[in-house]
């Protein structure tokens, strides 16, 4: 909400109104990857899935008891696809 104030603030410096223009954009990439991922988790046969990327790291929670070492390997993929992070940047979390 405040980048938007931002950019849109005739009164900001056209380098402040930028700045804010691109943190936006950032955000919106980042929100849509993570719905992306949450889709193609889900679509492995997950009930439900959260992915929340950080910059150098992506953390995944599954809704379930618990995941097998294959099923994790199957979201890594996926994850690791998807983005430019490694097998080793992929923490998976199960929540009942």
């Amino acid at each position: 909400e405040v980048l938007k104030e931002i950019a849109a603030n005739t009164a900001s410096s056209s380098e402040t109104r930028n700045q804010a223009q691109q943190e936006l954009m950032k955000l919106t990439e980042r929100s849509t990857l993570e719905a992306e991922l949450e889709k193609l988790v889900m679509a492995l046969g997950f009930k439900d899935a959260v992915v929340i990327l950080q910059d150098r790291a992506v953390n995944v929670i599954i809704q379930q008891n618990s995941l097998t070492d294959a099923e994790k390997e199957q979201i890594r993929d996926v994850v690791v696809r998807v983005t430019d992070l490694q097998a080793d940047d992929v923490f998976i979390t199960c929540k009942p």
